[in-house]
Protein backbone atom coordinates (compact mmCIF):
# COMPACT_ATOMS: atom_id res chain seq x y z
CA UNK A 1 0.00 0.00 0.00
CA UNK A 2 2.71 2.32 0.72
CA UNK A 3 3.66 2.11 -3.19
CA UNK A 4 0.69 3.39 -3.73
CA UNK A 5 1.23 7.59 -3.60
CA UNK A 6 4.39 6.84 -5.09
CA UNK A 7 2.24 5.29 -8.34
CA UNK A 8 -0.68 8.76 -7.84
CA UNK A 9 2.46 10.80 -8.02
CA UNK A 10 4.19 9.84 -10.98
CA UNK A 11 0.63 9.76 -12.92
CA UNK A 12 0.09 13.01 -11.72
CA UNK A 13 3.52 13.97 -13.59
CA UNK A 14 2.74 11.88 -16.62
CA UNK A 15 -0.45 13.74 -16.86
CA UNK A 16 1.42 17.10 -16.27
CA UNK A 17 4.16 16.56 -19.05
CA UNK A 18 1.73 15.41 -20.94
CA UNK A 19 -0.62 18.34 -21.11
CA UNK A 20 2.89 20.55 -21.34
CA UNK A 21 3.29 19.03 -24.52
CA UNK A 22 0.09 19.53 -25.79
CA UNK A 23 0.47 23.28 -24.94
CA UNK A 24 4.05 23.43 -26.50
CA UNK A 25 3.19 26.06 -29.24
CA UNK A 26 6.46 26.22 -30.64
CA UNK A 27 6.38 21.99 -31.15
CA UNK A 28 3.06 22.85 -32.83
CA UNK A 29 4.49 24.93 -35.33
CA UNK A 30 7.01 22.81 -36.03
CA UNK A 31 4.20 20.00 -36.62
CA UNK A 32 2.76 22.26 -39.07
CA UNK A 33 -0.01 22.85 -36.63
CA UNK A 34 -0.47 26.40 -36.97
CA UNK A 35 -3.83 27.07 -35.88
CA UNK A 36 -3.07 25.04 -32.85
CA UNK A 37 -0.05 27.46 -32.06
CA UNK A 38 -1.84 30.34 -33.04
CA UNK A 39 -4.50 29.28 -30.06
CA UNK A 40 -1.45 28.22 -27.77
CA UNK A 41 0.49 31.94 -28.04
CA UNK A 42 -2.75 33.94 -27.47
CA UNK A 43 -3.72 32.41 -24.49
CA UNK A 44 0.01 33.08 -23.39
CA UNK A 45 -0.35 36.62 -24.67
CA UNK A 46 -3.78 37.25 -22.73
CA UNK A 47 -1.33 35.70 -19.54
CA UNK A 48 1.60 37.96 -20.08
CA UNK A 49 0.76 40.52 -23.25
CA UNK A 50 5.05 41.51 -23.71
CA UNK A 51 5.94 37.32 -24.21
CA UNK A 52 8.32 38.40 -27.33
CA UNK A 53 8.48 34.32 -27.83
CA UNK A 54 4.64 33.60 -27.87
CA UNK A 55 4.62 36.57 -30.37
CA UNK A 56 7.16 35.13 -32.34
CA UNK A 57 5.70 31.61 -32.69
CA UNK A 58 2.54 33.55 -33.47
CA UNK A 59 4.26 35.47 -36.25
CA UNK A 60 5.76 32.54 -38.04
CA UNK A 61 2.38 30.79 -37.54
CA UNK A 62 0.35 33.41 -39.10
CA UNK A 63 3.09 33.85 -42.29
CA UNK A 64 2.73 29.83 -42.66
CA UNK A 65 -1.16 30.41 -42.91
CA UNK A 66 -1.18 33.61 -45.26
CA UNK A 67 -2.28 35.96 -42.60
CA UNK A 68 0.24 38.56 -43.58
CA UNK A 69 -1.79 41.52 -41.73
CA UNK A 70 -2.27 39.82 -38.82
CA UNK A 71 1.59 38.78 -38.60
CA UNK A 72 2.47 42.28 -39.20
CA UNK A 73 0.30 43.71 -36.67
CA UNK A 74 1.49 41.18 -33.81
CA UNK A 75 5.15 41.93 -35.06
CA UNK A 76 4.19 45.68 -34.39
CA UNK A 77 2.67 45.09 -30.91
CA UNK A 78 6.23 43.44 -29.95
CA UNK A 79 8.76 46.02 -31.99
CA UNK A 80 6.82 48.87 -30.13
CA UNK A 81 9.21 48.07 -27.33
CA UNK A 82 11.43 46.17 -28.73
CA UNK A 83 12.39 47.15 -31.88
CA UNK A 84 15.89 45.36 -31.42
CA UNK A 85 14.26 41.39 -31.75
CA UNK A 86 15.63 39.97 -35.20
CA UNK A 87 12.95 37.48 -34.74
CA UNK A 88 9.95 40.05 -34.92
CA UNK A 89 11.73 42.50 -37.54
CA UNK A 90 11.34 39.44 -39.82
CA UNK A 91 8.40 38.67 -39.25
CA UNK A 92 7.38 42.10 -40.24
CA UNK A 93 9.82 42.57 -43.06
CA UNK A 94 8.27 39.04 -45.18
CA UNK A 95 4.25 39.95 -43.97
CA UNK A 96 4.79 43.32 -45.36
CA UNK A 97 6.62 41.53 -48.27
CA UNK A 98 3.88 39.43 -48.71
CA UNK A 99 1.69 42.15 -48.99
CA UNK A 100 3.09 44.16 -51.79
CA UNK A 101 4.26 46.62 -49.20
CA UNK A 102 7.60 46.66 -50.35
CA UNK A 103 9.08 50.21 -48.93
CA UNK A 104 8.00 49.03 -45.63
CA UNK A 105 9.22 45.63 -46.23
CA UNK A 106 13.09 46.79 -47.48
CA UNK A 107 13.30 48.90 -44.29
CA UNK A 108 12.79 46.14 -41.73
CA UNK A 109 15.03 43.78 -44.16
CA UNK A 110 17.63 46.32 -43.90
CA UNK A 111 17.01 46.31 -40.02
CA UNK A 112 17.07 42.61 -40.02
CA UNK A 113 20.74 42.20 -41.72
CA UNK A 114 22.33 45.64 -39.63
CA UNK A 115 21.11 43.40 -36.04
CA UNK A 116 21.62 39.72 -37.21
CA UNK A 117 24.05 39.87 -40.57
CA UNK A 118 24.74 36.18 -39.39
CA UNK A 119 20.69 35.23 -38.60
CA UNK A 120 19.68 32.68 -39.37
CA UNK A 121 17.79 34.26 -42.01
CA UNK A 122 20.05 35.93 -43.43
CA UNK A 123 19.71 34.69 -46.68
CA UNK A 124 16.04 35.08 -47.14
CA UNK A 125 16.58 38.84 -45.84
CA UNK A 126 19.04 39.16 -49.04
CA UNK A 127 16.38 37.02 -51.73
CA UNK A 128 13.58 39.34 -50.02
CA UNK A 129 15.78 42.65 -50.76
CA UNK A 130 16.54 41.76 -54.66
CA UNK A 131 13.05 40.94 -55.59
CA UNK A 132 11.98 44.52 -54.11
CA UNK A 133 15.00 46.57 -55.74
CA UNK A 134 14.11 44.79 -58.96
CA UNK A 135 10.55 45.54 -58.64
CA UNK A 136 12.03 48.96 -58.04
CA UNK A 137 13.91 48.70 -61.44
CA UNK A 138 17.37 48.66 -58.86
CA UNK A 139 18.95 46.52 -61.36
CA UNK A 140 22.76 47.24 -59.70
CA UNK A 141 21.06 46.70 -56.12
CA UNK A 142 18.98 43.62 -56.85
CA UNK A 143 22.05 41.87 -58.31
CA UNK A 144 24.12 42.69 -55.04
CA UNK A 145 21.68 41.53 -53.14
CA UNK A 146 20.94 38.18 -55.09
CA UNK A 147 24.11 37.61 -55.55
CA UNK A 148 24.30 37.69 -51.39
CA UNK A 149 21.19 35.28 -51.45
CA UNK A 150 23.10 32.81 -53.39
CA UNK A 151 26.55 33.40 -52.21
CA UNK A 152 24.97 32.33 -48.46
CA UNK A 153 22.45 29.66 -49.94
CA UNK A 154 24.49 28.03 -53.25
CA UNK A 155 21.65 25.40 -54.05
CA UNK A 156 18.51 27.44 -54.27
CA UNK A 157 18.01 27.64 -58.39
CA UNK A 158 15.40 29.74 -58.50
CA UNK A 159 17.44 32.99 -57.06
CA UNK A 160 20.51 32.09 -59.03
CA UNK A 161 17.66 32.39 -62.13
CA UNK A 162 16.55 35.61 -60.76
CA UNK A 163 20.17 36.78 -60.77
CA UNK A 164 20.69 35.64 -63.87
CA UNK A 165 17.02 37.91 -65.08
CA UNK A 166 18.81 40.89 -62.61
CA UNK A 167 22.11 40.47 -64.88
CA UNK A 168 20.04 40.54 -68.06
CA UNK A 169 18.41 43.78 -67.22
CA UNK A 170 21.27 45.49 -66.78
CA UNK A 171 23.00 43.85 -70.18
CA UNK A 172 25.66 41.94 -68.32
CA UNK A 173 25.09 38.79 -70.58
CA UNK A 174 28.23 37.28 -69.70
CA UNK A 175 27.59 37.24 -65.75
CA UNK A 176 24.11 36.65 -66.65
CA UNK A 177 24.85 33.36 -68.67
CA UNK A 178 26.89 32.23 -65.67
CA UNK A 179 24.17 32.28 -63.24
CA UNK A 180 21.71 30.83 -65.56
CA UNK A 181 24.45 28.03 -66.21
CA UNK A 182 24.56 27.60 -62.80
CA UNK A 183 21.14 26.72 -61.88
CA UNK A 184 21.12 24.28 -65.07
CA UNK A 185 24.37 22.85 -63.38
CA UNK A 186 21.79 22.35 -60.12
CA UNK A 187 18.89 21.00 -61.63
CA UNK A 188 19.40 20.28 -65.51
CA UNK A 189 15.03 20.58 -65.85
CA UNK A 190 15.33 24.57 -64.80
CA UNK A 191 13.03 25.68 -67.40
CA UNK A 192 13.44 28.86 -66.68
CA UNK A 193 17.27 29.04 -66.73
CA UNK A 194 16.90 27.29 -70.06
CA UNK A 195 15.24 29.93 -71.25
CA UNK A 196 17.39 32.62 -69.79
CA UNK A 197 19.98 30.91 -71.68
CA UNK A 198 18.43 30.90 -75.19
CA UNK A 199 17.90 34.45 -74.93
CA UNK A 200 21.25 35.02 -74.23
CA UNK A 201 23.11 33.02 -76.71
CA UNK A 202 20.55 34.08 -79.53
CA UNK A 203 21.57 37.67 -78.87
CA UNK A 204 25.36 36.88 -78.82
CA UNK A 205 24.15 34.86 -82.36
CA UNK A 206 22.62 37.94 -83.73
CA UNK A 207 18.88 36.03 -84.17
Amino acid sequence: MRRLPALVCLVGTLVLNLGAQERDALGMFRQGRYADAIEITSDELREDPSNRDAMTVQGWSLVALGRYLEAARIADSGLAFAPRDHRLVFIKAEAEFHQGNFQESLRFLERYVDIVPQGSRIADAYYFMGVILAELGEFRNADAAFSMAVHLSPGNVSWWVQLGEVRENLSDFSAAEQAFDRALQLNPGATAARAGLDRIRARSNGL
